[in-house]
């Protein structure tokens, strides 16, 4: 059975979206893994390199253990449904975010990593290091963001959004989408944005359409066009009025300064999203 990675940094964003994650996993079938990277102050840039002795090192994976020891008895005191019951396990390592992802992937099979999101300014973003964007641009495996007033619901429709310029990649990824959007009985939605005038870059007819869901073996996908010369613009009313419970999308960054300030539409929409955000990530 595969794994939901569910990352932790105890705050209340965090709490509340491992209550989504949980209900997910129960949704998938799928194992929770609940993990806390220690430490992972070092990725603050704003500080520079940090080193902690190793005897404070040592006191805050003792301190970690109790506390992914309460969440993970708090997550499985509170389901008192029927039907399938996820095992929930913990772990912890020292280190990055990402390198200690990159360490739980190696021994665990990783369907899915989900965690919290948190601002993209102030002093939330500055003392958590905004670990959602150093994911975003990190991770290799799908990435699945909770902003703090998602509601856990039963995904009925997924929304996968793009300008479809990277054609081959886009389908790559949508394929990939399905078996979690079957898994889920859900619809899939895809989602075209392209500026007022470039009406004759939309792709979608409705014998294009039947080729994917055919290849896929899945017939439950759909499509729509929307015009939008600001496609943060495009993106965030898809999310509020497109009535899709889940807003899938291709990181695709700009390069390093985009990196580094956090300025690619991932970023962005992951700061102001309403409804989880599904991530793949921009590299193989």
């Amino acid at each position: 059975m595969k794994t939901l990675l569910f990352l932790t940094d105890f705050s209340e964003n965090a709490t509340h979206a491992a209550d989504y994650a949980y209900k997910l996993a129960k949704q998938l079938r799928l194992k929770m893994l609940i993990c806390h990277a220690v430490n992972a102050a070092a990725e603050i840039p704003q500080t520079g390199f940090v080193t902690w002795p190793p005897e404070i090192d040592e006191t805050l994976l003792k301190e970690s253990v109790e506390e992914l020891k309460i969440l993970k008895k708090r997550l499985e005191h509170t389901d008192r449904t029927d039907g399938f019951h996820p095992i929930v396990n913990c772990t912890n390592g020292l280190g990055s975010l990402i390198d200690v992802v990159d360490q739980v992937a190696t021994r665990h099979q990783i369907a899915l990593v989900v965690m919290g999101t948190h601002g993209n300014s102030g002093m939330s973003a500055l003392l958590l290091g905004n670990h959602s964007r150093f994911m975003i641009n990190g991770t290799k495996l799908p990435l699945l963001l909770v902003p703090p007033d998602a509601i856990p619901v039963r995904i009925k429709k997924i929304g996968f959004a793009s300008d479809f310029r990277d054609l081959e990649k886009d389908l790559k990824n949508i394929y990939n989408l399905v078996p979690f959007a079957r898994m889920l009985d859900a619809e899939i939605l895809l989602v075209h944005i392209f500026k007022e005038g470039e009406s004759k870059n939309c792709i979608w007819d409705q014998s294009f359409l039947k080729q994917i869901a055919d290849k896929a073996n899945y017939p439950n996908i759909f499509y729509r066009n929307v015009i939008q010369n600001d496609t943060l613009k495009g993106l965030s009313w898809i999310s509020e009025f497109g009535q899709v419970d889940m807003l899938a999308m291709v990181h695709k960054s700009s390069g390093f300064m985009a990196n580094l300030v956090g300025s690619s539409h991932t970023h962005k929409m992951a700061g102001q999203t309403i409804i989880p955000l599904f991530v793949f990530p921009g590299r193989d």
